[in-house]
């Protein structure tokens, strides 16, 4: 028990320490500039994730979590990372992010091919088409942060809180508009905009031992929000065949979002929330069978429902 415990204590302490390698890439890059060597950039976030997300890939019990995590640590590794660094290529975009943002890491910036192409993906698959297959803040939670996972705040107070995410979200709408107008000041609203996003991203890091892993995707996340709001609209949903709940509260003890998932299950039948972000923890550890996922291919075919199919 003893080494159990030591074993941890080692894993949260690396976990931290890779979470700060993360902040210095940042501060080094955005703030202080003491070196240019790309070890210690926006790549850190990359190479942290790459390490950790081999060792969580290993030690992972759950097969579609295992899966989920390897495809996203790989998308972080050559999406995000190798893409962009050795293809430097502006992409187009409508308004002012046009030859601005580089293909790779572009999916967040309005007005963007890939932001318009990550909108219709979420529209019909669900928010989990990014944030749980294909978003390095989401990979740095569920490598480094996964070790505090059990932290996570469920209480009823922590599931009001999601609706701070409005305050930058706010911001983040109205961006839609400046960058499709020729403004003068456009360049510095962005750049306001990304340097907050950029102080409350990072900081939040340091706060994951105590809040839990998902901290930035369930209070401030407005791009989370923004795929959040075609959570709800789209075709994506996990419903639930109510009767056959059992109320063990499983569902509720594994969403890292503090989804009141029985809650729902018990009052709706489904769960149909801009906070969902289809990780699949709920609907694999169901021992009943109870919940299962519905996107738009279930739109076009009959799906049986089977307890174990349910992915």
């Amino acid at each position: 028990m003893q080494k159990i415990k030591e074993k941890k204590l080692i894993i949260k302490t690396l976990s931290y320490l890779g979470l700060v390698y993360a902040i210095l890439g940042w501060l080094n890059e955005v703030w202080f500039h003491w070196t240019d060597n790309v070890f210690l950039s926006h790549y850190s976030e990359y190479i942290a994730i790459g390490f950790f997300g081999i060792y969580r890939v290993g030690v992972e019990k759950n097969p579609y979590t295992k899966k989920r995590i390897a495809v996203l640590t790989g998308m972080v590794l050559g999406f995000w990372g190798l893409l962009p660094y050795f293809f430097t290529i502006g992409e187009p975009a409508i308004g002012y992010f046009d030859g601005k943002a580089v293909w790779g890491r572009s999916i967040h910036f309005p007005m963007t091919i890939s932001f318009f192409l990550a909108l219709i993906l979420v529209f019909l698959f669900g928010r989990r088409a990014v944030c749980s297959w294909n978003c390095p803040c989401v990979g740095t939670r569920d490598t480094m942060g996964a070790a505090f996972r059990k932290k996570t705040i469920k209480s009823g107070a922590a599931w009001k809180l999601r609706h701070l995410k409005w305050a930058l979200s706010s911001f983040y709408f109205i961006l839609f508009i400046i960058v499709l107008l020729p403004f003068s000041r456009t360049k510095s609203i962005v750049d306001s905009f990304l340097g907050i996003t950029g102080i409350l991203y990072f900081s939040s890091f340091l706060f994951i031992p105590i809040t839990g892993n998902r901290n930035w995707c369930r209070w401030l996340c407005p791009y989370g929000q923004t795929f959040g709001i075609l959570n709800t609209v789209g075709f994506y949903k996990i419903i639930a065949d109510k009767e056959e709940c059992i109320s063990c509260g499983k569902c509720n003890k594994e969403c890292d979002m503090g989804i009141p998932v029985q809650d729902l299950v018990r009052s709706k039948g489904m769960i149909n929330v801009a906070d969902c972000v289809g990780c699949g923890r709920c609907v694999t550890t169901c021992p009943k069978g109870v919940l299962r996922f519905y996107d738009v291919r279930d739109k076009f075919k009959k799906v049986m429902h089977r307890p174990g199919k349910n992915i």
